[in-house]
């Protein structure tokens, strides 16, 4: 799989999320808890299907690895963008969205990505 095809597909992932997204908002009443959480798992969705391609290029453009792209870690990197995005959603529904709390969430996103799921030396090898 090529850079355009892993674009187009997260694409069409994407405006897949977000036509259901709103499908589900113009369709249902919130006041069913699993339409809730369905809200939520859709718009994290469909942020990181959107953020793909651009977590992509910015792997392309600054890390220079063009030869032997790592798809999951493109996917994986933009899920956690979309999961905090949600998470902040939820956050400010339950009026407890803070200065703080938005830190402590980038923290924590970016201390597993860079310490628990660091590249090893010998990832190249396959």
């Amino acid at each position: 799989m090529d850079g355009r095809q892993f674009a187009v597909g997260a694409i069409v992932f994407a405006l897949i999320c977000w036509l259901t997204l709103a499908a589900l908002v113009t369709g249902f009443s919130p006041t069913e808890p699993l339409i809730i959480y369905l809200f939520y798992a859709l718009l994290a969705l469909g942020v990181s299907g959107m953020l793909m391609p651009v977590v992509y290029y910015l792997h392309i453009r600054f890390g220079g690895n063009k030869d032997n792209p790592r798809w999951f870690r493109y996917i994986r990197q933009s899920l956690w963008i979309g999961a905090l995005v949600a998470f902040y959603l939820w956050l400010n529904s339950l009026r407890a969205l803070s200065a703080p709390a938005l830190l402590l969430g980038i923290c924590i996103a970016a201390l597993v990505e860079l310490i628990i799921l660091r590249p090893s030396s010998t990832e190249g090898i396959t």
